[in-house]
């Protein structure tokens, strides 16, 4: 994901007419803003500290005796 929005940031700085150290002068700041949350999740991801098949999900089911809600924990 991050490789992908490199290769488009990239690819806009190649296409545009204006020089490019302007264009990354001006736009840094505001890439990277769009990038390091993306960086982030993709360490946490890496790392197997907090993988998304150990979070616990909470569905509501209905239950077969009195037709009630009932709060389930499902497993991923």
């Amino acid at each position: 994901m991050v490789v992908a929005m490199l290769g488009g940031f990239a690819l806009v700085y190649v296409v545009t007419p204006n020089p490019l150290d302007w264009q990354v002068a001006t736009s840094f700041e505001r890439l990277f803003t769009q990038l390091w949350p993306t960086v982030v999740w993709a360490a946490f991801q890496m790392s197997g500290s907090a993988p998304l098949g150990a979070m616990r999900r909470v569905a509501f089911t209905t239950g077969p005796e009195t037709g009630d809600r009932l709060l389930s924990e499902v497993r991923a």
